[in-house]
């Protein structure tokens, strides 16, 4: 928890990055990584907020892009939804506008949605999924972890049975608040050098403001991702500002730069500043720790 959200010092407005310049070079980034991964154009990624919605984008304007010569009847964009039995309805639908948006916006791109693989007919894969999620997890302590196992491993299931690259969509500010598992990490971190704030501009680039505002679609347990932060759920405008904020800090302390300029150039609190001080050295000792294993792992 970073306190109540009346300690930090909201900007009235966010300076506008250049989106289009972004994209351009994420989608050449997404080009060489899949096509170096797989025969084919073939994505897999779990549909669950803002950030995988922007992911799916990406993964379709990349696509618009690529030669028609490297372009096949195997490829595939496959969306997986996070919302499954028990979840407010709405946001089910928020899924299914932004894939509907999505094909709308990108025609020939080969996009298509599966829904939540515990809605699914028993099958090998899923019952795969559940083995492996329950091997590492006790569902007893934390059912959304659990959930998100269970998904995951059904993503990394579809990925090596059928030729796909498995995307995560795990954000710099994620990365820095160390608000991510390490058994969770996709072939492709497609995202992972861009903030939070970053990803709410991208997100307006792509129109698809409008159907995240709607409702907490940050969550696949219809929590939105900020309770985990404050004790209030924020608004879409509030988020922005916030994380632009929190980023800005963030970016300040991998520069070494010392608390107390940051407290002068931020005007935020010390409070604020040194709690995002202490995430970061956790994160750092935990990319430390499983890059070791990696390591090991390729070893």
């Amino acid at each position: 928890m970073l306190g109540p959200i009346e300690n930090i010092a909201l900007p009235e407005t966010i300076p506008s990055i250049e989106c289009a310049i972004l994209v351009s070079e994420i989608c050449d980034f997404i080009l060489e990584s899949i096509l170096k991964k797989t025969k084919n154009y073939r994505a897999v990624l779990g549909l669950s907020g803002i950030d995988s919605a922007v992911s799916l984008f990406l993964l379709a304007d990349a696509y618009e892009s690529l030669p028609a010569h490297k372009k096949s009847g195997n490829d595939c964009i496959l969306a997986v939804s996070f919302f499954g039995p028990g979840i407010d309805q709405s946001e089910s639908q928020a899924a299914q506008d932004i894939i509907r948006l999505a094909q709308n916006r990108y025609p020939t791109a080969p996009i298509e949605f599966l829904k939540h693989p515990l809605d699914m007919d028993a099958e090998h894969e899923r019952y795969y999924a559940f083995e492996r999620a329950l091997s590492n997890t006790d569902p007893t302590e934390n059912p959304l972890l659990l959930v998100t196992h269970v998904i995951w491993s059904y993503l990394y299931t579809l990925a090596e049975r059928h030729d796909f690259a498995c995307v995560d969509t795990i954000n710099q500010t994620e990365y820095w608040m160390s608000e991510y598992d390490t058994d969770l990490l996709g072939d492709i971190q497609l995202i992972g050098t861009l903030p939070k704030s970053v990803i709410h501009q991208i997100a307006k680039y792509f129109d698809l403001d409008e159907i995240l505002e709607r409702q907490s679609f940050d969550s696949c347990l219809q929590i939105p991702k900020t309770k985990n932060y404050f004790d209030q759920p924020l608004s879409s405008e509030q988020e922005q500002k916030v994380f632009y904020v929190v980023d800005q800090i963030f970016t300040c302390i991998e520069q070494n730069i010392s608390v107390h300029d940051i407290l002068e150039t931020t005007n935020q609190s010390h409070a604020l500043v040194s709690r995002l001080k202490q995430l970061y050295v956790m994160s750092q000792e935990r990319l430390a720790t499983t890059d070791m294993k990696m390591n090991t792992t390729k070893g």
